[in-house]
Order: C-alpha cells, then sequence, then structure tokens
C-alpha cells in the first residue's frame, strides 16, 4: 500500500501547531466518547476503555490531574509561555480534573499598572488562565470548586532584572479590578513559583520596577498582608491597655504611642524574616542588619579598586621591579580579601524580593521608632505613657 503525502507552507506557524494540537486533541476525545457509546462507558475513571482526564498519555497542553498529583506544562519553544507548569501534590485534590494552560491575548488582559514590567515587555503583553474542568458524556462540562491548591512555576528565561527591579508574579484580582503583586513562595535562575488556591484568576509574571511603581498601592498592602498579623496583635494589645486612660491623655500621645508600638513589632517580625533568609543563603557569614556587615563591605569595595588599579600597573607597566611590587601587593590583596567573612557577590546573587522587602520595612521602622522616641524626649508633647 502506498502512502500519500502532501506538504503545503503555512503562513502562520504557530496558529498552525496550535490548530494541530486541537485537532489531535478532539479526535482523540471523539474516538473515547464513540467506544463509549459501543461499551457502555460507566465509570469513566475507572473503566480504561473510556475517556480519562487522569490517562497519562494526554495530549499536549491540557491534561488530567487527580488525586496522586501531577504536572502539565505549556510547551512552545516560540513562546515566551515556554515551560510553564501547573504542579498539583499528591492529596491535594480527592477527584480528577481536565487541566489546560491557556494564553489570553492583549485584548482579554486588562492594562498593567505603571512599575508592572511583564514577561513579554516591551512587546504588547497577555496574560495566563489556568482551565479546569471535566467534560461530561452530553458534551457539558462541570467546573470545580473555585478553591483548588496548585502551584504555578513560572519560567524565567532571559528576564532579569535590573538595580532597581525586583522578580516577581502578578495576579488579577477581579473583585478590586486590579493586578496585584504576589510574592514568589520560591526563586531561583530559572523558574518562580507560586501558590494559590484560587485558579480562576489570570496570572502573569515579570519585573517590579520600583522607581516607577506606586508604592502605596501594590507594594504597601503586600507588606501589611506579611507583616499583618503580629503587628495588628500589637497595636489592639496598646489599644486595650489605654482604654480606661483616654481621657486625661492628649489624643496626639495615645497616637504617638500606638504608632510606635506599630513601628516596632514591624522593624521585629522583618527581622526575624529577615534572618531566616540570611539562614538560607550559603556565602559566608554575612548579615545585613549588622553595622559589621556595611563596614566589611567598604572594605571589599575598596580592596576591590586597589587590585584592578594594581592590576592595571601589572599588565602595562614594562619595569620589572615594578611589576614584582605589583604582584606582592597582589598577594596583600588577595590575603586580606580572604580574611572577610561575607561573600558580597554570592550573597547579593542570592537575594529575592522578600528580602529587600523586609530591609525597607526594618530599616524604615527603625527610623520611625527613633524619630518618635525623639520627638518625646525632647518635650515636644507630654507623653506619659512612653
Amino acid at each position: 500500500m502506498q502512502l500519500l503525502t502532501a506538504r503545503f507552507t503555512c503562513a502562520q506557524p504557530s496558529f498552525c501547531r496550535w490548530a494541530a494540537r486541537q485537532s489531535v486533541w478532539m479526535l482523540r476525545i471523539a474516538m473515547s466518547m464513540g467506544v463509549a457509546a459501543i461499551l457502555g462507558c460507566g465509570d469513566r475513571l475507572v473503566d480504561s476503555q473510556c475517556y480519562d482526564p487522569c490517562s497519562p498519555d494526554a495530549y499536549g497542553m491540557i491534561s488530567g490531574i487527580g488525586p496522586a498529583g501531577g504536572t502539565i506544562e505549556y510547551r512552545d519553544p516560540d513562546h515566551p509561555m515556554d515551560g510553564l507548569k501547573v504542579r498539583v501534590p499528591a492529596g491535594a485534590w480527592d477527584a480528577c480534573w481536565e487541566v489546560w494552560v491557556r494564553k489570553r491575548g492583549i485584548f482579554n488582559t486588562p492594562d498593567y499598572p505603571r512599575g508592572f514590567v511583564p514577561f513579554e515587555r516591551p512587546a504588547a503583553t497577555g496574560s495566563v488562565e489556568i482551565v479546569i474542568y471535566r467534560s461530561n458524556d452530553d458534551g457539558t462540562e462541570t467546573y470545580p470548586p473555585d478553591s483548588m491548591y496548585l502551584e504555578i512555576l513560572f519560567p524565567l528565561h532571559s528576564i532579569v532584572a535590573g538595580d532597581s527591579e525586583v522578580l516577581s508574579a502578578f495576579c488579577y484580582d477581579r473583585t478590586a479590578e486590579s493586578w496585584e503583586i504576589r510574592l514568589p513562595d520560591a526563586l531561583d535562575n530559572e523558574v518562580l513559583t507560586v501558590t494559590t488556591s484560587d485558579w480562576r484568576q489570570k496570572w502573569s509574571w515579570g519585573r517590579i520596577d520600583l522607581n516607577r511603581i506606586d508604592y502605596d498601592r501594590y507594594v504597601a498592602p503586600v507588606m501589611e498582608e506579611h507583616y499583618g498579623t503580629y503587628s495588628w496583635n500589637q497595636i489592639e494589645a496598646t489599644l486595650d491597655s489605654l482604654k480606661y486612660t483616654l481621657g486625661p491623655l492628649s489624643l496626639n500621645c495615645v497616637s504617638l504611642v500606638v504608632a510606635r508600638n506599630f513601628f516596632e513589632a514591624a522593624q521585629h517580625e522583618s527581622y526575624e524574616v529577615i534572618q531566616h533568609i540570611q539562614g538560607t543563603i550559603r556565602c559566608g557569614d554575612c548579615d545585613a542588619t549588622t553595622p559589621e556587615f556595611y563596614r566589611e563591605l567598604r572594605q571589599y569595595l575598596d580592596l576591590n579598586v586597589k587590585a584592578y588599579i594594581t592590576e592595571l600597573l601589572i599588565d602595562y607597566q614594562r619595569n620589572k621591579l615594578i611589576k614584582l611590587w605589583g604582584m606582592t601587593c597582589m598577594l596583600i590583596i588577595q590575603y586580606q580579601l580572604l580574611s572577610i567573612q561575607c561573600d558580597y557577590l554570592c550573597f547579593l546573587d542570592e537575594l529575592t524580593l522578600p528580602f529587600y522587602l523586609s530591609m525597607a520595612t526594618h530599616y524604615t521602622s527603625y527610623m520611625a521608632v527613633t524619630l518618635i522616641d525623639l520627638y518625646i524626649e525632647a518635650g515636644f508633647i507630654n507623653c506619659p505613657l512612653h
């Protein structure tokens, strides 16, 4: 039997690839439903002859995930979304569902606020949706509850944060009708991971330009959510202790005491986060909350400048005595560099957005507490509670 073949040229290769995937997927479903009509499907999750959304050979970007957990991946080498994964740990779901990673274009994506630099920039950028459903025998679809735990792994590819930028995920708050920052639960050089239970949200990821973003609108709420429990408990405890003495005291005094407790709590909470993050970094003895860290940093920078100048002297000086003197100086500099406990280049490479936010909170809170203390101690206000 001779196999007839034909070649054609597609004007839109990406569309043709998508159409081919969809055609094969629809053909598989049609064949499965045809078998089901002949043999009788019964429980589609039990009868191996019937269409099973958890089948290990599910095609393309649509696959099944159930109680055993699983991972699906968006595959398109020509698109920035290539390598995006949805992962569900074993035991997170109690039933099997079809899962689809869907790319939404610019006309189906709300505008990004200033300071948000999503993954396709400088090109116009769409968004990502996670679709979860189950196909029924009658052609309809059943959707799961709004709360379905999953993990989204965003590929970073060539996304590199600049000096005033940090990497983050974004999600669209349907109630507030606004994009929001989602701090990564895990971050390395290749993948940014977030966890969520609201699978119906639109998602995106990329960079946050801290010089352009509205800090009070987008960054502050994230920090308040992160530090809020401990801080607001401190404030409520302060208010409870003051409620019987509010009468004879100035309202300004009460406000200052409450504010001081709030900032002190935020300083304490952010310090714990900083220490936890630093404990996971293996780059020597680095503690960015101590004066020694910055004293050694100045020494580190000074030695590197001296090393650069000495190296130029060695490379371009023809006098052998001067070269020998330069090499001796270089050995001394290298020895002094080895005495520095923190590998600053390694340390800076490992830092993530939560660390910078925690450092900003820590030192802002420290300055606020110091200024309030100075204001009260200078006698600008009579505040006996302090």
